[in-house]
C-alpha cells in the first residue's frame, strides 16, 4: 500500500466505528461525535502545515478524506475545515483554529470586503452566501477579494446576522451579512496571491470528491440489495433489467471517481489544465448524482426511501450538492469557454490530453 491508500484504511476504519451504531430513524443535524473523534485525529486539519498546528497532508490526502466523509454520509464540516479553510489559514499564515471550523467566501454572489481607515480596525462588509454549517460552526474562515488576490479572514460565530436554510439532506446553509462589524488585526491575513477563482475550484472538487464517495457507497448498496433481493425465485440481480441498471450506476460512479483523482492530481501538481479538470469532475458530479440516484432507487423501489435501507442519506446529498457552486450547466460553460481560449492559444490538445 502507498501513503494515500494507508490514510485512506485509516479513515475508513474510523468513519465505519462511528457509524456503525448510527441510528437511522434519527439522523443527527450536525455529528458533533464524528466531528470530535475526527479533530482528535487530526483529521479535520489535514490541509494545514504541522508548523502552523495542522497535521500536513497534500491534496490527495484532502481528496481521499472527501470521499469517505460523502461515503459515510457524514453530518459535520470536515471537508470544508480540511481541504479548503486549512489551506486558506495555510496561505495567510494564520494558526489552526480550536473547534468547529467551515469556509466561505467562494460563491459568486458572494460581495465581500475588508477595509480600515489608517490605524483604526480592520471592519468586514458584505454577505457570504450559503456557508456550509455556518450555524453550528465556532469559526468561519472567508476569502475575502482584495486587488488580485484576497485576504485570509476569521469570524466568530455570531459575528454577524444569520440566515440558515437547510437542503434536501438536511445539511444547514448559512448566509452571513457583515455591516461593519469590527475585528482584530490577528482575524486579518496580509493580502495573499490566491483568486477567488482558486478558493471556488478548491470547494468544487471538494464537492465533487464528496459526491464520488456518495456514489460509490449508493452503488456498492444497490448492488448488495440487488444481490440478496428475490423476486419470482432468484434474485433481482439475474434479471437483465436490472443488470443494466447496475452496470449504468457502476459506470457513472467509477467515471466520476476516475475525474476527482485526474483533479486531484493537476491541483496537487499545479499543472495548467487544473482549471478544465476540476470543471470536468464538477459537471460529472452533477450529472452523475442525477444518474446513480435515479438507478439505485429504481432497483430498490419502495425500500429505497425508508431510513432503515439509508440509500436516501446517499441519494439526497447527490441531489443537494449538484447546485452547489453552480449546476453542470454552469461547468459546462466554463469548460467550452476553456477549450475555446485553449484553441486560440494552439493549447487545445494539450489541455485535453493533459
Amino acid at each position: 500500500m502507498n501513503e494515500i491508500e494507508l490514510f485512506e484504511q485509516a479513515v475508513d476504519g474510523l468513519l465505519r466505528d462511528l457509524t456503525l451504531h448510527r441510528d437511522p430513524l434519527d439522523p443527527a443535524p450536525f455529528d458533533r461525535e464524528a466531528w470530535v473523534a475526527l479533530e482528535r485525529g487530526g483529521y479535520t486539519a489535514v490541509g494545514l502545515p504541522e508548523d502552523l498546528d495542522g497535521s500536513g497532508g497534500s491534496v490527495l490526502h484532502c481528496t481521499a478524506l472527501a470521499r469517505l466523509v460523502g461515503r459515510h454520509a457524514i453530518a459535520a464540516p470536515v471537508v470544508e475545515s480540511s481541504f479548503t479553510a486549512s489551506w486558506l489559514l495555510s496561505r495567510g499564515g494564520l494558526r489552526r483554529l480550536a473547534g468547529v471550523v467551515t469556509v466561505g467566501g467562494g460563491n459568486h454572489h458572494d460581495a465581500l470586503s475588508v477595509v480600515r481607515a489608517g490605524d483604526a480596525p480592520w471592519m468586514l462588509d458584505g454577505t457570504a452566501h450559503e456557508v456550509p454549517w455556518g450555524r453550528d460552526a465556532d469559526w468561519i474562515v472567508l476569502a475575502v477579494p482584495d486587488g488580485d488576490g484576497c485576504r485570509v479572514v476569521v469570524v466568530g460565530a455570531g459575528a454577524g446576522h444569520e440566515e440558515t436554510a437547510v437542503n434536501l439532506a438536511g445539511e444547514p446553509r448559512t448566509t452571513l451579512r457583515f455591516d461593519r462589524t469590527p475585528l482584530d488585526a490577528g482575524q486579518v491575513s496580509a493580502r495573499v496571491t490566491v483568486s477567488i477563482e482558486e478558493v471556488r475550484e478548491r470547494i468544487a472538487l471538494s464537492i465533487a470528491a464528496r459526491a464520488a464517495g456518495a456514489a460509490g457507497m449508493a452503488v456498492h448498496r444497490t448492488v448488495e440489495y440487488a444481490r440478496t433481493r428475490e423476486q419470482f425465485g432468484r434474485p433481482i440481480a439475474a434479471f437483465q433489467a436490472v443488470q443494466g441498471l447496475l452496470v449504468r450506476c457502476a459506470s457513472e460512479a467509477a467515471l466520476l471517481d476516475t475525474a476527482v483523482r485526474a483533479a486531484a492530481l493537476a491541483l496537487e501538481d499545479g499543472a495548467p489544465e487544473r482549471s478544465l479538470a476540476v470543471a470536468a469532475a464538477k459537471s460529472l458530479a452533477d450529472d452523475c448524482g442525477s444518474v446513480v440516484a435515479a438507478a439505485a432507487h429504481q432497483v430498490h423501489g419502495a425500500a429505497g426511501v425508508t431510513r432503515e435501507q439509508g440509500l436516501g442519506s446517499l441519494t439526497q446529498r447527490l441531489w443537494s450538492w449538484r447546485r452547489e457552486l453552480g449546476t453542470s450547466r454552469v461547468w459546462n460553460a466554463e469548460i467550452a469557454s476553456m477549450a475555446s481560449r485553449a484553441a486560440q492559444e494552439g493549447m487545445l490538445w494539450a489541455a485535453l490530453a493533459g
